[in-house]
């Protein structure tokens, strides 16, 4: 274990520390009057009727620029489509003319909806072979039998004796076999199926010709269609993730399954000098045991993952002259980030800038809560810090009034946690809270996160002391158990 411990150490090195700011000056009239480039973007994802009222409404508030996209079109009466109404891309290049007249910032938002890469049914429209797929482990009837693979499932890529040991197999059937690997599209029971924006058949992150399709459905289209693309500071992309990972939403997933790519035996061989094959039994493994095996299998799949969606959007946005934005799902929890992604911090790594988002606006919630609010911009803080991207460290700040409590979140407290929030290395913010929610102290607001933002952004970090990230350990340990 101690090379697992290192690599996972140098990993995070300068997780904890003191920030030294790197300006040599300090622009005083710029840190009395905030810019619009330091304050707070609004998420305005609708910006139907006057575009100039909805614009002074937002910079009397105190809002710096906005996170925007062409309309969604998801009503079932509404003839249009996404994407694919001319008028739209219109619209937006008037949005984006009024945005840069007053000299506000703009972002662009890449799904409708969330999660980003299924281009509202775009994707898959016509490519079902895109779609996220799991295998799953399937007792047989064991030595002497024939096991017949039922129509719910695509195919057998592996089946084995109880020891591990290969028995015939074709994609049909297998013989004499106890243990039977099978794949399947992944959705019942999934985020896929019950995520908070609706259902979606998703695309597999693993899949470099899926995310490819979802680049020529959203990327390209905008590129093409929009005058004014030119104008983006960059693109946010909203919570991709694998979809065999199961996230509790309240409907159980049918069958115990881990992420399926067809390269993915090829691609383990190439980074592991071993045929996945040898380690597929113990994937399964309810055992608390640390397993190497395990450890092989979901360095693979963030690999995979890391090649296909990330680095892949970030190489479409280098070459189109805008930076990579966004988050993923829930990064609070080290728990989710094996099964979401393999490894979170190699995903965050590749952003141009990192990003996360906060759905809390209580000091004490944020410090002690279950849902470990506290730890997710430290991830995110710390791999912009990694990779020296802190120019812009990005929060969605989204705070939900859950529980027991009635009113909502005060200025104070909406301040505090702001304040713990750029404490773990986040400069920059994107909000859904709106500025009706603090009123006359909206814009007090924005003024102090935008002086924040301004002395922050390309500071470094002077610690000495590097925080244990133990990825491997989770996933040497990683154990599904049986949905339902």
């Amino acid at each position: 274990m101690r090379h697992l411990l290192i690599t996972s150490l140098l990993l995070v090195f300068g997780f904890c520390g003191t920030l030294a700011q790197t300006r040599t000056t300090i622009d005083k009239d710029r840190f009395a009057n905030p810019t619009n480039e330091d304050k707070i973007y609004m998420l305005q994802h609708s910006t139907q009727g006057d575009v100039d009222v909805i614009l002074n409404k937002l910079q009397a508030a105190g809002f710096g620029g906005i996170v925007t996209n062409a309309e969604w079109h998801n009503g079932q009466s509404d003839k249009n489509f996404y994407l694919g109404n001319d008028a739209d891309f219109a619209h937006l290049d008037e949005v984006i003319k009024k945005v840069k007249k007053r000299g506000m910032g703009l972002w662009l938002y890449d799904e409708c909806g969330y999660p980003s890469a299924s281009a509202n049914g775009l994707t898959l429209l016509g490519h079902p072979e895109y779609e996220a797929r799991g295998f799953i482990e399937l007792r047989a009837e064991g030595k002497g039998t024939v096991w017949n693979r039922p129509n719910l499932f695509e195919k057998i890529i592996f089946a084995c004796r109880d020891d591990g040991s290969p028995v015939p197999f074709i994609a049909d059937r297998a013989e004499g076999a106890d243990k039977v690997y099978v794949v399947r599209p992944v959705f019942e029971g999934s985020h896929a199926q019950n995520c908070g924006w609706g259902p979606r058949h998703y695309p597999n992150l693993m899949d470099k010709k899926a995310v490819a399709a979802f680049i020529r459905c959203t990327y390209d289209r905008y590129f093409e269609k929009t005058k004014g693309f030119g104008e983006f500071e960059a693109v946010f992309t909203d919570e991709p993730s694998l979809m065999s990972g199961y996230v509790n939403c309240g409907v159980p997933m049918p069958w115990t399954c881990l992420p399926w790519t067809e390269e993915l035996p090829e691609k383990y061989l190439k980074m592991h000098g071993r045929e996945l094959w040898k380690d597929i039994p113990i994937l399964f493994s309810r055992e608390e045991r640390f397993y190497e095996g395990k450890v092989r299998f979901w360095k693979t799949v963030s690999q995979l993952v890391n090649e296909a969606y990330f680095d892949q959007i970030e190489k479409w946005c280098a070459a189109h002259g805008i930076a990579f934005s966004g988050h993923c799902l829930l990064e609070e929890g080290l728990a989710m980030h094996t099964p979401l992604y393999g490894n979170l911090i190699q995903q965050l790594k590749t952003f141009d800038y990192p990003g996360v988002d906060m759905l809390t606006g209580d000091v004490e919630a944020y410090k002690f809560s279950d849902t470990d609010y506290a730890l997710a911009p430290r991830y995110v803080g710390g791999a912009a810090r990694m990779t020296g991207k802190t120019d812009r460290v990005m929060v969605e700040i989204c705070p939900i009034v859950t529980g027991d409590r009635k009113e909502d979140f005060t200025f104070a407290e909406e301040r505090g946690t702001m304040d713990l929030i750029f404490r773990a290395g986040i400069n920059h913010i994107n909000s859904y809270l709106t500025a009706d929610r603090l009123g006359e102290d909206f814009p007090h607001y924005s003024e102090i996160f935008g002086r924040c933002a301004y002395m922050l952004r390309g500071s470094r970090w002077t610690g000495r002391i590097g925080m244990y990230y133990p990825i491997e350990t989770a996933q040497g340990y990683y154990c599904r158990k049986r949905s339902a």
